[in-house]
């Protein structure tokens, strides 16, 4: 709901290219690790129905467009080094 990927993001706001780093099945889930763009140490874990990422054919190194739902939006500062 918060994250449209593929054709679904086609047209919408807050959209970017991201790139699938990692695909793991989890059971009637399958998480994609994606990177934000060029920005290779940005990461997005997004959680799919387990069949999504191959009726999208997508794979390890597949470029997709992402839309991201602006309410649901969190960012979080990194921590200060040695806390």
């Amino acid at each position: 709901e918060e994250i449209r990927i593929g054709p679904a993001a086609h047209g919408a706001e807050n959209r970017l290219s991201a790139r699938v780093v990692s695909i793991q099945f989890q059971g009637a889930l399958t998480r994609l690790v994606l990177t934000a763009g060029d920005a290779s140490d940005v990461t997005l874990d997004c959680d799919l129905p387990a069949a999504m990422p191959a009726e999208l054919g997508l794979k390890e190194g597949s470029d997709v467009p992402v839309a991201l739902t602006a309410d649901a939006l969190r960012v979080f500062a990194e921590p200060p080094a040695g806390a």
